[in-house]
């Protein structure tokens, strides 16, 4: 069991690092803004932008001067309205020799692009909620539910009411533990949407809303149950004491 915990917390951990490595040093711009195309070309005469190859692999061709500022050659591209990665082609006067060159950018829905301190951040927070998760789990094993429900008994007949609401409430989320495994994925789901989002990776950019809706509509229907589940077993209680005579009217 043991080692199959460490092995979901190392995946996380590499799926983090392997977002972080290819996303990192790339030219990166803001989704429906701007973005400068530089070329780097000290003894060009001139450079063009010859075309521009979009995220769903679609091309624009638009061999257009770029703007000489020093020795860069620049090109204001301001359709980016896909998330994802593009390439962009040019074409120089190198020394009277016409040269083409590519390079790529990213298009990200913040125009930050995803580092390796950001990966690290996102996987620390996302296994800080699974071994949560998972220290509730080693501890419900090991709660006697019997001995807790009797003591909650316990409580009501000492008339210490305070500690029988907060004892009667940890006692029902703690028996329906499920309910704190499912509230402690939805950080998780964030954390993992935050990372589609701000490493562009469009097959998850497209799946995680459908999965938040699925979370959340599964959210209504457990806590429906839950809701359900301690109404009965209040009535089973007040039935236990009223048969213990400690002062319930019948």
């Amino acid at each position: 069991m043991r080692n199959k915990y460490l092995i979901i917390i190392l995946g996380i951990l590499l799926i983090g690092f392997v977002l972080a490595e290819e996303s990192g040093g790339t030219l990166t711009g803001k989704q429906n803004s701007c973005i400068s195309l530089p070329q780097e070309c000290p003894s060009c005469s001139y450079s063009r932008l010859t075309k521009v190859v979009y995220p769903n692999m679609s091309i624009q061709v638009l061999n257009s001067l770029m703007t000489k500022n020093g020795t860069t050659y620049n090109y204001t591209f301001c359709n980016t309205g896909d998330l994802g990665k593009y390439s962009y082609c040019t074409l120089a006067d190198v020394d009277g020799i016409d040269t083409t060159a590519c390079k790529n950018f990213k298009v990200t829905s913040v125009g930050n692009d995803y580092t390796t301190s950001d990966s690290i951040t996102n996987v620390i927070l996302i296994v800080f909620f699974f071994l949560i998760i998972l220290g509730v789990y080693i501890l419900n094993k090991n709660i006697d539910f019997k001995k807790w429900n009797n003591s909650i008994i316990s409580k009501y007949e000492n008339k210490n009411y305070v500690k029988l609401v907060l004892s009667s409430i940890t006692y029902n989320i703690m028996k329906n533990s499920f309910i704190i495994y499912y509230i402690l994925i939805l950080p998780i789901l964030l954390l993992i949407m935050n990372i589609a989002y701000t490493s562009s990776n469009v097959s998850m950019i497209q799946f995680i809303p459908a999965l938040i809706v699925i979370y959340l509509v599964g959210f209504i229907i457990i806590g429906i149950y839950f809701f359900g589940y301690v109404q009965e077993w209040l009535m089973n209680l007040l039935e236990m004491i009223k048969e213990s005579g400690w002062g319930i009217m019948k």
